[in-house]
């Protein structure tokens, strides 16, 4: 029925199909590469992987051979043994010893910023760890109950009524739009393909926190075609029936420090982050491929935008002030801070 179906057959098929896809990447989980931060050797060159070769070569000629202690067999396996674990270690002492020549040089240079940048960059990480009390509460439990009460309070209106009049005013420009899209509706000339979904795919970021069913971006990432397949067509049935699987619709919020030299104690001091769910993480991604020719943003929006960031706020705020104190003029600046 177009793009308004409401058939409970239908949406009951799109949920066990979600269900069954999360089933099979958790029965997956065991078989994903893992590892730890730090394992994979951004250091390593085409020259190191060249000197292993030799390495490997000279050793399983040495074990050929009777693995002979002396002689020029047992001489030139040293020789490039010892090559290759010189190489390996400098290649690995590299990164290092940049960071510390800009530490140097900003030291010498008397640039305090730019040396305490590079210091917290390379030693301050992954200090914002929960203190043991959060408003008076030790047990994990409660605090928990701290964090929920504090963000349930942030999201609360402080006006009811003008509430209760805009989502009346949505809801009624919400249900003339979709009389109108229902009449003249295209919706079944959107097709989501198997390569749209593997380009979203490829997207996501790795080693980020899985969500409450802990399927993370590396279930994905190392996902069989099969699979993609299969969610491009759950993805067009979505579309379709305009239905969305109820695990969509929920997340879990992670408590995040707002100023580390704040109090800690205080759920003032924090910031909830939700995670969602991955397969609606990919099909947000895969919505902005689809239809990516129809969003625009405003021209004053810096944030949360392709090549665009604050910075470049900034610098039209500079360059406005500058070009009226230039010409003689006075500005004044007022900042909000919405908490």
């Amino acid at each position: 029925n177009r793009c308004r179906c409401r058939d409970s057959q239908c949406e009951a098929q799109i949920q066990q199909e979600y269900d069954s896809l999360i089933n099979a990447m958790k029965l997956a989980d065991s078989s994903l590469p893992r590892f730890k931060p730090g394992v994979e050797k951004d250091w390593w060159t085409d020259d190191l992987t060249k000197l292993r070769g030799e390495s490997i070569e000279i050793q399983n000629l040495w074990i050929t051979e009777g693995r002979p202690h002396h002689g020029p067999i047992h001489a030139e396996r040293l020789r490039i043994r010892a090559s290759y674990r010189r190489a390996r270690r400098a290649a690995q002492r590299a990164p290092k010893q940049a960071t510390w020549d800009r530490l140097h040089s900003s030291l010498s240079a008397s640039n305090t910023n730019e040396f305490w940048k590079s210091w917290k960059k390379i030693y301050n990480k992954n200090k914002s760890h929960l203190p043991p009390v959060v408003e008076g509460c030790s047990s994990g439990k409660a605090i928990a109950e701290c964090f929920k009460e504090s963000f349930k309070k942030n999201s609360t209106p402080n006006n009811k009524a003008n509430v209760e009049r805009l989502n009346g005013l949505f809801s009624t420009r919400y249900n003339e739009y979709a009389a109108k899209h229902e009449n003249a509706c295209d919706c079944n000339s959107i097709c989501i393909s198997p390569l749209n979904v593997i380009e979203a795919a490829m997207c996501m970021k790795r080693d980020k926190s899985a969500n409450d069913s802990n399927i993370s971006a590396e279930h994905l990432h190392n996902a069989p075609l099969a699979l993609l397949k299969r969610l491009s067509g759950l993805f067009n049935a979505m579309l379709k029936h305009s239905f969305v699987p109820y695990q969509f619709r929920r997340g879990f919020m992670v408590p995040l420090v707002k100023d580390q030299l704040g109090d800690h104690s205080s759920t003032n001091n924090y910031r909830g982050i939700t995670i969602s769910p991955i397969v609606s993480k990919l099909f947000e991604h895969v919505l902005k491929f689809v239809f990516f020719d129809s969003l625009s943003t405003s021209n004053y929006q810096f944030g949360f935008k392709k090549q665009s960031s604050t910075v470049h706020a900034l610098h039209c705020l500079k360059t406005t002030v500058n070009h009226y104190v230039n010409s003689g003029s006075r500005v004044f600046c007022a900042f909000l801070d919405a908490s």
